[in-house]
């Protein structure tokens, strides 16, 4: 994904669009249009490249039918706010949005969201797909936004590729929908500056419910979790599947992976989960909850795989890892313990694994390991896995932005 160098919100605000977007047909492009109240698209409306849509504050555009966001590689389309600092209200998926090139940015007003497509933030999201809408997302951008990158409801299709969601509150929400995100970036959650942290669900993605796969992707630098994967009862009774592979997880506040709810099974592979409070997580849980961790790295985190959590509830789910590098836990590789009942849970195994400091000797805490896993120093790892934490080693240049 590649933004124009020469694009600066400040002088964007300077641009005098005077030709209303309408809602049908096709807007040309390398237009300049104006949205300044809701606009209704009932039948198909396709916006070509290289176009500018400055919304006005109130602006909302509402998909019944079809909307096609056609901006090309060397002519992207963005879709901004025409006040810096006042939020427009988004896009409201009830039909289908196909996006493709297009940088979207200035959204997020706190007027009502849309039943029953996450509650963990108030804010409109970029994009609100209610129940049985489809949203695909190809080579764009959503950032400097007052809410969510997304929300989706029951039986709600997304699907995000090759982009970036940056400096959102949360990078999306899923409650009970089909979503597939690959070779995708979702950095700085939430763009705040601030030496007091306040819990806010400032989560890169939470995943409640439905078949959820995060392939070939980053998830850094968030203020709670990288992936929340919670799916309570009041959900749902059918947790579904979310797996995870490929993928980095770096430096996320609370847990890179939270797992925890009812009949969630999560696999996590070939991934890394580095520099976060704990690296995975199983927390609140029944006994039809698994997850599932295997060819992975857990490196540098306070503690590297957690049983129980910080809820007063009970955690009987399983966790297993297998084929598992911990590496450099500040804490430890492994703890074990469940508020309530306030005892260790059997519900954990780690096997064919290497562990790099020994358990802690508060017995509470014990781990269960079995035979084939060993205990050794801190190794030296190959210089595939030092990986820096910048946002040049993400493929993404501040230039770009």
């Amino acid at each position: 994904v590649r933004v124009k160098e020469d694009f600066d919100e400040e002088e964007a605000e300077k641009v005098e669009c005077k030709t209303a977007l309408k809602s049908e047909g096709v807007v040309e492009a390398k237009g300049c249009y104006v949205l300044d109240k809701e606009l209704t698209i009932t039948t198909e409306l396709r916006i070509e490249r290289g176009c500018y849509i400055m919304v006005k504050p109130g602006g909302r555009i509402t998909v019944k039918g079809t909307l096609h966001i056609d901006g090309t590689a060397a002519e992207p389309t963005y879709i901004t706010s025409s006040h810096r600092g006042k939020w427009w209200g988004g896009i409201a998926v009830y039909g289908t949005l196909k996006m493709k090139y297009t940088v979207v940015s200035g959204s997020g007003d706190n007027t009502k969201r849309i039943p029953d497509t996450g509650s963990h933030r108030k804010e409109q999201p970029v994009v609100t797909v209610a129940a049985g809408g489809k949203f695909s997302m190809e080579n764009s951008v959503f950032l400097e936004s007052n809410g969510p990158g997304f929300g989706a409801g029951k039986h709600a299709e997304v699907t995000i590729s090759n982009s970036i969601l940056m400096n959102l509150q949360q990078g999306g929400e899923c409650k009970i929908c089909k979503f597939h995100m690959e070779s995708t970036a979702v950095l700085n959650i939430p763009n705040v500056n601030s030496d007091k942290y306040v819990d806010e669900d400032n989560d890169g993605l939470y995943l409640s419910g439905g078949d959820h796969v995060v392939d070939g992707s980053v998830i850094a630098f968030t203020a709670d979790d990288g992936i929340d994967s919670g799916t309570p009862s009041s959900v749902t009774k059918k947790g579904g599947k979310l797996v995870v592979k490929d993928t980095i997880i770096d430096g996320c506040q609370h847990e890179g992976v939270a797992l925890s709810g009812v009949d969630r099974v999560v696999e996590i592979t070939n991934s890394i989960v580095r520099r976060s409070q704990q690296g995975v997580e199983m927390g609140y849980s029944e006994s039809t909850s698994k997850g599932i961790i295997h060819h992975t790295l857990l490196s540098n985190n306070l503690i590297a795989l957690r049983y129980g959590d910080n809820y007063m509830k009970l955690s009987t789910g399983l966790l297993t890892a297998t084929h598992t590098l911990f590496h450099n836990s500040t804490i430890a590789d492994v703890t074990n313990f469940v508020r309530k009942p306030f005892a260790p849970s059997r519900q954990l195994s780690v096997s064919s694994s290497l562990l790099t400091s020994p358990p802690p000797a508060c017995p509470a805490y014990s781990t269960y390991t079995s035979g084939d896993t060993e205990h050794r120093p801190n190794p030296p790892l190959a210089p595939s896995l030092l990986l820096k934490g910048s946002e040049e080693q993400y493929g993404l240049q501040k230039a770009l932005f």
